[in-house]
C-alpha cells in the first residue's frame, strides 16, 4: 500500500502529517525517487520524471518535490541555496518558501508566481511520486536549447507544422500511426493510456480531411497523452486550443475522415526529412519539432 501525505522531517525522525490517504500501487504509477533514510537537512537533488525536471529538497524540517524552474522567468533552481525553509533562485536572488511556494520580498516580487509542487508518496521506505500527477503539468523546454545541447542526437523536422493545442510545448515517447484519410487508429489509441507519450500520425500529408477533432482530443487528455503530431489536418481548432494537450498539424479543415479500420500501428514513419521510430522521443514547441533515439529531458 502507498502512504500519501505532505512530508515534514525533523533532523532525526520522519513525522507524517496527521491527514493522509491510502492508495493501491496497482491504481497508480508510483515512481520512486529516494530512500526516506537518505533525506537530511539541506538535501537537494534533481530528478527527471516523464520528461519533467524536478527537485527534491529539504530545509528546516520541510521536504518538498518542486518543479526545477523559478516562477519568475523559468530559470533552473538546481543550484539554488536552501536556508530557513526557503530556496533562493541563483539567477535573481528571489527566495521562495517551500511550505506554500510563495516568494519573499514584498513589493519587489509582487508579480512573481509560486513554486509548483507535487504530492510525495511513500512505499516500502521509498519516497516517490505518482507519474500521472506529473503528466498533467505542461513541459518547459526550448527546442533550440535541446539542439544546442545535443547536436549529435537530434533529428529536426523541416518547417511545416502549426500549433493547435492548448500546450505549445510538449514531448515524450513516440507511438506511431500510419493512415490515409481514416482516423480509426487515432481514435482507438486516444482511448488507451498515453502517459508520457506523443502520438505521431503520418496521414500522408493529406489536406482533404481532418484526422483529429475535439472528441478524440478530449479522450486523449483523459488518458494522459502529452500530445499529437499529425502529418495531415485537424478540425474543431477553437476547442483544441482550450485543451491541456499538445497538437501540431499541417493545417485545419472541417471535414471528418472515414472510419474503415485501415492503418498501421507502431511502424517507422517518415515525413519532413525525419524518420519517427516507435520508442524514440519527440519534443515540440513553437520553434519546431526535434526527434531523438533517447530521452533529452
Amino acid at each position: 500500500m502507498v502512504h500519501c501525505h505532505s512530508w515534514k522531517f525533523s533532523p532525526l525522525y520522519a513525522i507524517a502529517a496527521p491527514s493522509f490517504t491510502w492508495q493501491s500501487p496497482v491504481a497508480m504509477s508510483f515512481h520512486p525517487l529516494e530512500s526516506v533514510a537518505q533525506l537530511k537537512e539541506g538535501y537537494l537533488r534533481r530528478f527527471k520524471v516523464a520528461g519533467h525536471d524536478l527537485l527534491l529538497v529539504q530545509s528546516e524540517g520541510v521536504t518538498r518535490l518542486i518543479e526545477n524552474r523559478c516562477p519568475h522567468d523559468g530559470s533552473p533552481l538546481g543550484k539554488g541555496r536552501l536556508s530557513n525553509g526557503c530556496i533562493r533562485c541563483p539567477k535573481h536572488g528571489i527566495s521562495f518558501v517551500l511550505d506554500g511556494g510563495h516568494p519573499l520580498g514584498g513589493e519587489v516580487v509582487a508579480e512573481v508566481g509560486s513554486l509548483i509542487s507535487f504530492e510525495l508518496l511513500e512505499l516500502d521506505g521509498q519516497l516517490g511520486i505518482n507519474v500521472d500527477d506529473v503528466c498533467g503539468i505542461s513541459m518547459n523546454f526550448s527546442t533550440p536549447d535541446l539542439c544546442d545541447e545535443n547536436p549529435e542526437q537530434v533529428r529536426v523536422l523541416e518547417p511545416m507544422m502549426a500549433n493547435f493545442g492548448g500546450r505549445e510545448c510538449f514531448g515524450g515517447e513516440i507511438v506511431t500511426i500510419k493512415c490515409h484519410e481514416d482516423n480509426s487508429l487515432v481514435k482507438e489509441n486516444a482511448s488507451k493510456p498515453g502517459n508520457g507519450k506523443v502520438m505521431v500520425v503520418d496521414g500522408g500529408g493529406s489536406l482533404r480531411k481532418a484526422l483529429l477533432g475535439d472528441m478524440i482530443a478530449e479522450n486523449a487528455v483523459k488518458n494522459g497523452w502529452e500530445g499529437l503530431i499529425i502529418y495531415g489536418c485537424v478540425r474543431d481548432v477553437d476547442a483544441l486550443a482550450e485543451l491541456e494537450l499538445g497538437v501540431q498539424a499541417l493545417g485545419c479543415i472541417p471535414l471528418k475522415t472515414d472510419k474503415r479500420g485501415i492503418g498501421d500501428l507502431n511502424v517507422p514513419v517518415t515525413f519532413g526529412g525525419v524518420t519517427f521510430n516507435p520508442g524514440d522521443y519527440v519534443y515540440a514547441d513553437n520553434n519546431g519539432v526535434v526527434v531523438s533515439s533517447s530521452p533529452l529531458l
